[in-house]
């Protein structure tokens, strides 16, 4: 009898040794931020759901992370933190309203 789960298991394993990848598109964002590109892919492997955050810049470099599907909700609960933190800061007068230079004063 074949043993189904160990066929699976090394056909896995011998697929990522290989060097092979196929990720699988699921949903993509894109969102242009001053002169950066972010783009959010959210694919899939047989390593499981990944979401990968791609940043390229006009001069066309690009950085990206990634983050399994797992963590996702505590991304966002630590974005969020981050985004009403920022919030605040912009509100207090601490520091400069963000997207926009703040013009300087000559001095009299």
């Amino acid at each position: 009898m074949i043993n189904y789960e160990t066929v699976s298991a090394l056909a896995t394993t011998a697929h990522q040794k290989s060097g092979f990848t196929c990720d699988r598109h699921l949903r993509d964002v894109r969102i242009q931020v001053e002169r950066k590109r972010l783009t959010l892919d959210l694919k899939e492997n047989l390593s499981g759901i990944f979401l990968r955050i791609t940043e390229e810049v006009t001069t066309g470099h690009r950085n990206s992370i990634v983050i399994p599907a797992t963590g996702l909700e505590q991304f966002r609960d630590a974005l969020n933190e981050v985004i009403t933190f920022s919030k605040s800061l912009v509100g207090s007068g601490t520091v400069p309203s963000l997207g926009r230079p703040r013009a300087e004063t000559p001095m009299a």
